[in-house]
């Protein structure tokens, strides 16, 4: 176990008689030791970055697995790399490690930032909930993926508990709170969206619109329902009726489709592999957006894309309907549909779908943000102990 402090940590709260509850400084404690790549890493990260730069009245203790958080004079942070090891390690420390430690810690809240409630406490929770496999329409057999699989035939049980026990959910769309809601038969007032911040690259540079159109992007992980083989069915479809001079870009690598069952001999498509998100930011600059995923929390390149002002085509799904209202460079495609997908990249191509340098890329004030997470964990804070 590895802690990292920095300056003094707040005073242990004084406990009277009935009505008698006071501390110097509030606690709480930010729990997120699955954070180790992607979405989730980039998520706490920015949580880390806002109660870093911003006081807030509160001494923040952050319990990460890997996650390089420096520390701060009012942040703590706890890592504990060997959780992983194992789900065997992940479990030890979720069921009986962390409960001791939050104990000792006794703080006035807990923010748990990955999808689950922590189990044998009776500290206030608070939980960020961005793992909608368990809410998906799609089914997963075992075969396919034995993590995607157990997400949403055994843990999913344990994140629907977790909604209905909490005090608050935190969530990142209102298409995702309330699918949410639905699902677990919760209050939808129970929820709160926040979105996250949505980088925007270099907003001087103007967007290229004539090598837009012939050239398409795709940045994604690799992943069945990411939805490459309606892409692959589109260009087929696309040669078929004579039309060439255009390129697609795929941040996947050919064995890492190929892995999927996905091989493709085309001089169109390009794998360039991993980028620096730097460089992405920089490529929506010059491309059209091609986003096919079939399931997504956010869409975090839809709001990208849109916050640079590009052509986009997206799936019709309810979280590109929500990324992309009242964009007017956007144009929807059937997911299940390679004709659909044809047809749109055609229009690009050949001028057909116009552009409007003007379209507005913001997106609408509808959404919370990390200032009123934390004033949500304040005021649990306020609120005396179970």
């Amino acid at each position: 176990m590895l802690y990292c402090c920095c300056g003094l940590a707040p005073r242990m709260r004084k406990r009277g008689r009935m009505g008698e509850w006071q501390t110097q400084m509030r606690k709480v404690l930010v729990y997120d030791i699955a954070a180790d790549s992607g979405g989730a890493l980039s998520i706490l990260n920015a949580f880390y970055r806002y109660v870093s730069q911003h006081p807030t009245g509160i001494h923040w203790y952050f319990m990460v697995s890997v996650a390089q958080l420096p520390c701060a004079p009012n942040i703590t942070v706890i890592r504990r790399p060997n959780v992983k090891k194992s789900w065997f390690h992940r479990l030890w420390y979720d069921v009986a490690v962390t409960p001791a430690l939050v104990k000792k810690i006794a703080p006035d809240a807990l923010f748990s930032m990955q999808n689950l409630m922590l189990p044998r406490t009776r500290v206030k929770q608070v939980v960020y909930m961005q793992q909608m496999i368990p809410f998906s329409d799609l089914r997963f057999s075992f075969g396919e993926s034995k993590t995607k699989w157990f997400y949403q035939h055994i843990l999913s049980k344990f994140i629907f508990a977790s909604m209905r026990k909490a005090e608050k959910v935190v969530v990142q769309t209102h298409w995702v709170a309330r699918r949410v809601a639905q699902r677990t038969h919760t209050p939808l007032e129970k929820y709160l969206v926040a979105l996250p911040d949505v980088p925007k690259g270099d907003a001087s540079a103007p967007y290229d619109i004539q090598r837009a159109r012939h050239s398409f992007f795709y940045p994604s992980a690799v992943a069945s329902y990411k939805n490459f083989g309606l892409l692959y069915e589109a260009v087929d479809l696309l040669r078929g009726a004579g039309v060439a001079g255009f390129e697609v870009l795929l941040t996947a690598t050919e064995e890492q489709l190929a892995g999927l069952g996905l091989t493709k001999n085309d001089p169109a498509f390009r794998f360039i592999g991993a980028q620096p998100h730097e460089e992405i930011l920089k490529r929506y600059k010059r491309t059209t957006l091609l986003f096919p995923s079939k399931l997504e929390t956010l869409g975090l390149p839809l709001l990208e894309a849109r916050a640079n002002q590009a052509l986009i085509l997206a799936g019709d799904t309810p979280f590109g309907r929500e990324a992309l209202d009242g964009y007017p460079n956007a144009r929807f495609f059937d997911v299940a549909s390679a004709c659909s997908l044809a047809d749109a990249m055609k229009g690009i191509i050949d001028g057909s779908i116009a552009y409007d340098p003007a379209g507005d890329p913001g997106i609408s004030g509808r959404y919370a943000g990390w200032e009123d997470v934390v004033e949500l964990l304040r005021d649990i804070c306020q609120e005396p102990p179970v």
